[in-house]
Parts: C-alpha cells; structure tokens; sequence
C-alpha cells in the first residue's frame, strides 16, 4: 500500500502545481466606469467610478490616473478647494480604513491609496473610488489606470486593467436656433406655395 502511495506523489505534485498556478492566474479585474462619456460639452462636471471585480482577499488598493489635461481637469470643493475624489464603499465595508489622495497634477492623478486598518480583507466586487472632473475643452481622452492589490499579507494580487475614455463634444450654440426656426419655417412655406401653384396648374389645364 505504501508503495502504491509513494507512486502517487509525483501526480500528486504536478496537481497541487497545476492549482496554484490557476489560483495564481486568477485576475481581479480595476476598471473606470462608465468606460465611455460621450454627453459632456465645456464647462461640465463629469464623474467616473474606479471599480473592482472578482477580487479575493483584499486589504489594502493603490491605483493612478492620467488623462489629457488640455480636455479635463480634476474638479475642487468650492469650500475648501480639496479635489473632489471620494473613497467608494468596498473596502470599508470591513472596518475603518486610511484613505490618502496625492493632490493632482495636471493630467494625472498620481496616488490615491486605501487600506483596512484591521486584520481583515473583503472579496467581491464593487466601487474603490469615485474621481469629479471639469471639462475645459473639445476633444476626447483617455482615461488611463495603473492599480496595485494587496492581501493582508503583503502579497500582491494580480490584476486586470480597463481604461475609460471621455469624449467633450460642441454645444449647440442657443443663438442660433431662432435663425436655423426661420430658415426652416420659410423653406416650408416656399415649398407649400409651389406645390399649390403646380396643382393650380394642373387644374386650370384640366379645365
């Protein structure tokens, strides 16, 4: 019997191999979200989520932001001029948390960081994040993350990375409805009249 285990070992290895290696292939996907904004003009605020999917074991998320700063810039509470990036509710479902953002530079976000302040960690998905922007030009950009995950053992999570994209069309300009009404409106009534003189025409030729 012995002898049939010890036979066994090495399929027993290359299996218990073959497992950690798929665990370790086990991504936990960081995204923005929305991934596209296309309804923003000049002079909008915009929000986006930072969100996590299928993650185990999370204690502790560092992520970072660029983006063109011609288009956006992060936007700032009127009160205390702080900028308007918010910590989700993920991570915090577990306890208290430190929560630091790196001021912004332009076009980049360059830390925003979280972790549990106790020995737990959370599984799942949800919102690590949410970021306000202004939108201060036409044009679009893309919205790049770089995120790093940790287990409470200080080991890293592997992690999947979706970017965004905000698009800042032109507003129509109001002033020139009332010119686009009238040309529409006299083109009707032009149309209308030819119409009816043709079938005038038509009529008396009839006759």
């Amino acid at each position: 019997m012995r002898n049939k285990f010890l036979a066994l070992i090495p399929f027993i290895l290359v299996a218990c191999i073959t497992m950690t290696s798929v665990v370790k292939a086990e991504e936990a996907i960081v995204a923005v979200d929305p991934p596209l904004i296309t309804d923003v003009y000049p002079g909008d605020t915009v929000s986006i989520n930072v969100t996590i999917t299928d993650v185990t074991d999370l204690w502790a998320w560092q992520f970072m932001l660029s983006w063109n700063s011609s288009v956006l810039e992060v936007a700032r509470d009127p009160g205390t001029g702080n900028p308007l990036v918010e910590e989700g509710p993920f991570l915090k479902s577990a306890g208290n948390t430190l929560f630091i953002v790196v001021p912004p530079e332009p076009g980049e976000l360059p830390d925003i960081s979280c972790v549990l302040m106790v020995e737990k960690e959370v599984s799942g998905s949800g919102t690590l994040a949410t970021i306000t922007f202004n939108a201060t030009a036409l044009g679009d950009t893309d919205i790049i993350i770089e995120s790093i995950l940790v287990h409470f053992d200080e080991t890293i999570i592997p992690v999947e990375l979706e970017s965004g994209e905000v698009i800042v069309i032109p507003e129509f300009p109001a002033s020139m409805i009332l010119p686009l009404f009238l040309i529409a409106t006299a083109a009707i009534v032009i149309m209308t009249k030819i119409a009816w003189s043709r079938r005038r025409r038509g009529y008396i030729n009839a006759l």
